[in-house]
Parts: C-alpha cells; sequence; structure tokens
C-alpha cells in the first residue's frame, strides 16, 4: 500500500512536472494570440471609425467646392464616433475566445488642419486642382503672362518720360527765340538785294546761334536728372521689341537736347565758320555742316507755325477730347451695388481672421483716376512680381485656378456656373467674389473698381508703346500739335506727347469698358483692332464707351479649350484669325521701327521753310535717311531685314522726292509750297505702305511652315487635335518673338507677337490672383480671403456652418482592455 502512495505520489510529482511548463506555455501562446487579435481588432475598429469619422464631411463644402472637411461639432462627433468604435471593438461573450472592454475612447480634431487655416487650405486646394489646373494655367495665364512682364519696365519708361517733358519749359523758350533768331537773319538774306552768295549774313546767322546755345545749355543742364532717370529707366528694360519702340522717342528728344548735342553743334558751328572765313567769290558755296546737324534740325522745327482754319479747328477739337479724357474715371463704367462684405460674414469673420491674416496685396492701393503718373506708378506696384521667370511659380498656379474657377467675378451672368457647377447668381456675394479675394476691401464694388483701375493701367501702358513708336499716329499728332496757336519751341514737342498719351488713355477707357460688358481686346492692338481716330475722341467717350472695335479677336486658348473634340475643325476660321493678325502686328512693328524714325528726321529737316539760299544736297538727305534708320538698330534678324527691304524699295525714292520738291517748300505762292509738301508726305506714307507689304512678304516667307503646321495639327486625332493646336499657336507666338528680339536675348517675348490674342475681363483677374498667391507677403491674405468668401457662401446654404470648425485631420485616442491586459492606440486620419 505504501508501494502505491509512494508511486502515485512520484508519478504526480512527475506530471506536475511535465505538465506544469507546458501549461504555462500553453497559456502564454494563448494570451499572446489573444493579445495580437485584440491588437488587430483594435486597429480594425480604429480604421472602421476614422474612415467614418471622414466619411461625416460637410455637405455644403463639399457641393460648393469640392474639398472635403468635417463641419459636425468636435462633441457630436465623439458621441457618434464612440458608438461606432465599441460596436466594432468591444466584445463581452465569456464564450468568445477574446474578451475585449472599451476602457476609453477620445475623438479630437487636429487644430492646426481647420480650413480656414490658409496652409491647411493651399494644402486642400492642391490635393483638389493638381490634374486639373496646370493644363488649363498653360494653356492660359502663363502664354498670356510673358507681355505682362514687361509692363512695369515700360511703365518706367514712360513716367520718366513725363518728368522729363516737363521739365522741358525752359528749354523751350530759348529754343524758340534761337529759331526765331535765325528766321528773321535768313529773311533778310533772302530779302537782301545784293546778288550772290552771302556769306556775312551766314556768318550773322551761326553767330546767332552760338549765342543762343549758351542760354541753351543752361535750360537743357537743367533737365540732365530728368534726361538722366528717362535713359536708366530705359537701360533698365531687357533688351526687347517694347526697348525699341519706346527708345524712338527718347533719341529724337532727350538724346538731342543733351550737353553732348550742343558741343557737336559748337564744334559745326566753328567749324562752318572757319570755311566761310577761307570762302572767296567765284568759289562754290561751301557746305554747312551746322545744316544736318541734329540738334539744329531740332531748332528749325521749333519755329511759330500758322496753321489754317480747319487745321485750327480740328485741334481746338482734340483739346475738347483731351478735357474729356482728363475726366473720365472707370468707375462710371462699374454698375454694381455696394455690398458691405464683413456684414455678410458677420461673427465669423474675426475667427477666420486670428486663424489666417487681413494683409492686402500691393495692388489694393490703386486709386486715384487717371492721372498719367498714378496709372504707371500703379502698374509697376501691381506687376511687380512679374519681373522674373514664372517657371518657378507653377505651383501657384493650383490656387489661382481654384479661385478662378470657383468664385464669381463682376462679368459673370446669375446662371453661370463654377467648376462644381453651382450657380453663381445664388451667392451673397454674387459678381465680386474674386475681386474681394484679390483685393480685400470691404465695399464689394470698390473691389470691382480697384480691379477695372489696374486693367485701365495695363491697358494704357501697353497702347501708350503702340501710340508712342507708330509712325502715322505721331505725324497725325504733330499736325494737330502744331495746328494750335501759340504753341512754340519744345512746346510743340510737349503738345504731341499730351496727344498721344490722350489717345492711348482714350482708348484704354474703351478696352476697359468693353471688358466690363463681358469682351475681349487684343492684348497689344495693331492697325486693324485700334479703335479710336485721334479726332473722335470726345464724341465717342460721350457715347458712352461703347465697344468700336473694328476687327474682333477670339481668345484662341479658350476657343480651344471650349470646343468639342468632334468639332475640332471649326477652329480653323479662329487659328488662322491669330496668325493673321499676330503677323499684321509683328509687321506693323517692325515698319513702324524703320519709318518712325525716318518720319521724325524729314519732318525736322522742312520744319524750318526759310532755306532759299542753302538746301540740302540729294547726298545729304540720302545720308540723313540712313542714318535714322541705323539708329533704329535693335540687333534683331527682323530689323535688318526691314532696313534691307527699305533701302532695296523705299531709300532711293523718298530721297528723290524729298531733293526733288524741297525748295518749293519755300516758295512765296503759298499754293506751291503746300504742294510740294503734300508730296512729300505722299511719298512718306507711300514708303510705309510699300514696306510694310514688302515686311509682310517677308515675314510670311520666314514663317511659312506654321499654316502647313496648323492644318496638320486640325487633322491630328481628336485627343491630340487641341494640344497640337496649342504647341502650334505657341511656336509661333515664340517664332516672332525671336525675329522682332534682340538675338543675344532670343527668349524675350515680343509685345507685337501678342496682336492675335486676346484677353477677357477674367483673364486679367487671372493675372491679378496668381501675382497675389506668388508673392509670400500676399498669399496668407488671398487664402484668408477665400475662406471668408466660403464661409459667406456656405453659411446660406446650411445653417450654422463654420468654416473655422471644418477640419481636415482627426485624431482617434483609444484604450481596449482584453483579461488583465490594456492595449492603447493613437491614430491621425486626414483627406
Amino acid at each position: 500500500m505504501k508501494f502505491f502512495r509512494k508511486t502515485a505520489g512520484s508519478i504526480s510529482i512527475f506530471l506536475i512536472m511535465i505538465l506544469l511548463p507546458l501549461y504555462t506555455c500553453l497559456y502564454l501562446a494563448i494570451d499572446s494570440a489573444r493579445w495580437s487579435a485584440a491588437k488587430a481588432k483594435l486597429s480594425g475598429a480604429m480604421n472602421l471609425t476614422g474612415n467614418a469619422a471622414l466619411n461625416s464631411y460637410d455637405l455644403a463644402l463639399k457641393d460648393y467646392y469640392g474639398l472635403f472637411a468635417m463641419g459636425t461639432d468636435e462633441s457630436s462627433m465623439q458621441s457618434q464616433m464612440a458608438s461606432i468604435f465599441s460596436g466594432t471593438a468591444e466584445n463581452t461573450d465569456y464564450e468568445n475566445f477574446i474578451n475585449s472592454k472599451v476602457q476609453s475612447f477620445e475623438l479630437t480634431y487636429k487644430s492646426a488642419s481647420s480650413l480656414a487655416r490658409p496652409v491647411t487650405l493651399e494644402r486642400t486646394v492642391t490635393d483638389y486642382m493638381k490634374y486639373r489646373a496646370p493644363y488649363t494655367f498653360l494653356t492660359g495665364v502663363s502664354q498670356k503672362i510673358h507681355v505682362f512682364q514687361q509692363a512695369p519696365a515700360a511703365a518706367s519708361v514712360m513716367e520718366k518720360s513725363a518728368d522729363y517733358y516737363d521739365s522741358m519749359k525752359g528749354v523751350s523758350k530759348e529754343l524758340t527765340e534761337i529759331a526765331e533768331h535765325v528766321e528773321q537773319q535768313e529773311s533778310q538774306i533772302e530779302t537782301d538785294e545784293t546778288s550772290g552768295y552771302d556769306a556775312e549774313g551766314q556768318k550773322k546767322i551761326i553767330r546767332k546761334i552760338q549765342s543762343g546755345l549758351k542760354g541753351l545749355r543752361k535750360q537743357v543742364r537743367k533737365t540732365e536728372d530728368t534726361a538722366s532717370a528717362w535713359k536708366s529707366a530705359l537701360d533698365n528694360m531687357e533688351d526687347s521689341e517694347a526697348k525699341s519702340l519706346l527708345a524712338g522717342d527718347y533719341k529724337t528728344t532727350a538724346a538731342v537736347l543733351s550737353e553732348e548735342g550742343i558741343s557737336s553743334l559748337e564744334s559745326d558751328l566753328e567749324q562752318d565758320l572757319a570755311a566761310l572765313d577761307t570762302w572767296q567769290e567765284g568759289q562754290d558755296p561751301p557746305t554747312l555742316a551746322y545744316r544736318s546737324n541734329p540738334l539744329y534740325q531740332y531748332i528749325q522745327s521749333s519755329g511759330s507755325t500758322e496753321a489754317t482754319e480747319s487745321e485750327t479747328a480740328n485741334a481746338q477739337s482734340v483739346q475738347s477730347g483731351l478735357a474729356t479724357i482728363a475726366g473720365t474715371d472707370v468707375e462710371q463704367y462699374v454698375s454694381l451695388g455696394d455690398i458691405s462684405i464683413a456684414s455678410l460674414l458677420g461673427s465669423e469673420a474675426s475667427a477666420i481672421e486670428s486663424l489666417g491674416s487681413t494683409a492686402v496685396p500691393d495692388s489694393s492701393s490703386v486709386r486715384g483716376g487717371n492721372e498719367t503718373r498714378t496709372l504707371l506708378s500703379n502698374v509697376k506696384k501691381g506687376l511687380s512680381s512679374l519681373t522674373g521667370s514664372t517657371d518657378s511659380l507653377m505651383s501657384d498656379c493650383y490656387n489661382e485656378e481654384f479661385i478662378n474657377g470657383m468664385f464669381s467675378c463682376y462679368t459673370n451672368t446669375a446662371t453661370d456656373t463654377s467648376l462644381t457647377h453651382t450657380v453663381y447668381g445664388d451667392k451673397p456675394v454674387f459678381r465680386a467674389e474674386t475681386e474681394y479675394i484679390i483685393f480685400g476691401k470691404d465695399n464689394a464694388r470698390q473691389n470691382v473698381v480697384l480691379a477695372a483701375e489696374l486693367i485701365f493701367g495695363i491697358r494704357f501702358v501697353l497702347n501708350a508703346v503702340y501710340v508712342f513708336s507708330n509712325a502715322r499716329m505721331r505725324a497725325e499728332a504733330l499736325s494737330l500739335a502744331t495746328a494750335l496757336s501759340g504753341w512754340t519751341g519744345a512746346g510743340i514737342v510737349l503738345v504731341q506727347n499730351l496727344i498721344l498719351t490722350a489717345w492711348a488713355m482714350a482708348e484704354s477707357v474703351l478696352d476697359v469698358s468693353t471688358l466690363l460688358k463681358g469682351g475681349d481686346v487684343p492684348i497689344y492692338k495693331n492697325a486693324a483692332t485700334w479703335t479710336l481716330g485721334v479726332g473722335g475722341i470726345a464724341g465717342k467717350l460721350q457715347e458712352g464707351a461703347a465697344n468700336y472695335a473694328v476687327n474682333k479677336i477670339d481668345d484662341i486658348f479658350l476657343k480651344i479649350q471650349n470646343t468639342a473634340d468632334d468639332k475640332i475643325d471649326e477652329l480653323s476660321g479662329s487659328a488662322l484669325n491669330y496668325f493673321e493678325q499676330s503677323t499684321e502686328g509683328a509687321v506693323e512693328s517692325l515698319t513702324n521701327m524703320v519709318v518712325t524714325p525716318v518720319e521724325s528726321t524729314v519732318t525736322a529737316m522742312i520744319g524750318d521753310r526759310t532755306q532759299v539760299l542753302s538746301g540740302y544736297s540729294r547726298d545729304q538727305i540720302r545720308s540723313m535717311l540712313e542714318n535714322a534708320v541705323a539708329e533704329a538698330d535693335n540687333g534683331s534678324r527682323g530689323y535688318k531685314m526691314a532696313k534691307s527691304l527699305f533701302d532695296q524699295y523705299c531709300l532711293d525714292s523718298l530721297t528723290d522726292t524729298i531733293y526733288g520738291n524741297y525748295e518749293y517748300l519755300f516758295a512765296e505762292d503759298d499754293t506751291l509750297a503746300k504742294l510740294a509738301a503734300t508730296k512729300i508726305e505722299n511719298a512718306i506714307t507711300d514708303c510705309y505702305t510699300g514696306l510694310f507689304q514688302q515686311v509682310k512678304n517677308a515675314v510670311e516667307q520666314a514663317t511659312s511652315g506654321t499654316k502647313s503646321r496648323l492644318n496638320s495639327a486640325l487633322g491630328s486625332a481628336k485627343e491630340e487635335a487641341k494640344a497640337n493646336t496649342l504647341e502650334v499657336i505657341s511656336d509661333y507666338t515664340e517664332e516672332l518673338s525671336q525675329l522682332l528680339g534682340n538675338e543675344s536675348t532670343p527668349k524675350t517675348t515680343a509685345v507685337s507677337s501678342y496682336s492675335g490674342m486676346s484677353m477677357s475681363y477674367r483673364d486679367y483677374l487671372r493675372v491679378f490672383t496668381f501675382l497675389a498667391v506668388a508673392k509670400n507677403s500676399t498669399k496668407t491674405g488671398v487664402l484668408t480671403r477665400t475662406a471668408k468668401v466660403m464661409q459667406i457662401n456656405c453659411a446660406k446654404a446650411e445653417s450654422g456652418f463654420q468654416i473655422t470648425r471644418c477640419f481636415t485631420q482627426v485624431q482617434l485616442n483609444a484604450v481596449l482592455g482584453i483579461a488583465a491586459h490594456k492595449v492603447h492606440q493613437k491614430e491621425v486620419y486626414q483627406y
């Protein structure tokens, strides 16, 4: 019996020794499995709950703007999600392998993820737009923005030229006195009964000029600072077509009326005195160098002239037009009632501002009516971000395209829709949303006015570049200036400058009026698309500034975008019109580049009608015309081509006409003098017309492959036709720019190459938006105001909406109890 007890005890000990570790390992294995399963269960419950939270996005925000954010109150969301979590994670059935119980569950919004925060809004917008915006941007704003890069520098040049003309009053008086003294002396020589060459009389003229130059030098020194500033502004422009076009005005005024110009004339005068001292009767009269001196020619044109009654009446009509323009304010074309953004925002205004910034873009300071310098200053300020390459700014196109695709502007109709197909007309800030986002004024109408005035300034700069470089328009303005009685000396040039400025300004008024009515305006004008004749300024402005455009131009990029794939062949007409207008603009620019200095030279040369005894020789006239054209060299292939064609087709015939009629300009018979002047004027006109056609033929030949490429692009497969057509258009713009620009800077855009492209009011807003979001100093303010408008619109659709409480991230923190264990997990979920 003892044996059995002993044996049983030994077996028990043995079994315990064997089975205890086995049970222990089994328990640990079961516990470990329970732990792993519980963690998986917790993780699954967290994911399910997190996704459920993300699915509770705000419907108004999604419907209106396509953005996802949780707008439910945090405590309400906590309650909803706790129920979902516990139903998934908790199990108290003791027959179950895992008996889990929720120890704690907490849901919190990440405060930094509020959609009202600029950084969060930008990230969310980028995610939404990244598959849409690049294409829209590349086929719209970026193609047009290059021409605006030259606007600030061009505005600075015109601003400095205006300062220079303001400083010329003293110069004008001295020029007039010298011109009058010379005229009197020439008249005396003409009426002198003594026959033969009057060398002494010529010496008196030279000494009068020398004496007058002393006073002129003193006055010119007073203009040195403004002349230097004008030249510096020109030098600071990158080598481009715009620089070449604007340089012409400087070369015919400040470059002539300078210390160097006076010294050059003084040297010629001394040389001529020496020649006259050694002249003897019986010899041919000496060729006097001073008569071909640029400054002397300028002095010649400074004498007073008598205008006919019709010329005076026409000039007075222009004066009336100038007065009309001076009182024009583009604000009168904005028909929008006052809307207070602050009142629509209500109590949410301060909450949104506390998360963002109220910074307003630099361009918000645009105001001040139509003062030339104010306009130019505003253009420089408003477009300051465009002075560099836009390549590094491409990421900001997402914000720009979102704003311009989701929010209404002044030219939208009530039935227009956003990117999410919501109707603009149903929204409280209809027709002024985008302008508020850009400019940030509480009064909605004021924002539209600010946009209109900045557009006005830009249109003025581009139109002024065209006017001041156009041979035909400069000649017409000069004719009107000389017809205004009492204007002599540099005053003629001042009035010409005033007329050209007003002409560009009046055209700009009509441009803005057209844009505000929803129309398109060519980026850079040519003869076909320029609207106003100088004589009709007053009448057309008084008629309400309707759209007088002779030739309408479609926005080629928008046309391509909006054309259905199966209608791509219908683009042919618009594309061909684009090529035609672009070519016309380029040809006109090249023709003006050559003819404008020629016309200025001829005008100066025949300005004084008293040179009876000592006219120019044919060789002198030819040399003067050649030198005038050479001065316009901008280092481009286009200039070389145009100059060669001028030499071949115009130079000799124009020289012959001027030489053959020059003496008759000074005939006592007024009819004969006017006939001679008309023949010379017609010869210049014929030169312009003939050269234009020759240059056009050459440009078309140089770009002959483009139209065949267009036909190939339009004939491409449907999915490729649009992209191929856009590529052809972009390449043609670049091709013209390379032809017109300095060969050392081939990538510079030529402004005239944009004669075939137009822009709408919305297109200008796109540029302004892009500027505002591309600058760190203004981006935050723009995004903050974007959130404000979203608040206004969503609050109308959804009572109690608060964008400050719309979050793109949610954090879940839970503890799950399993037997004696607790499993912890923290996760952040975001859109």
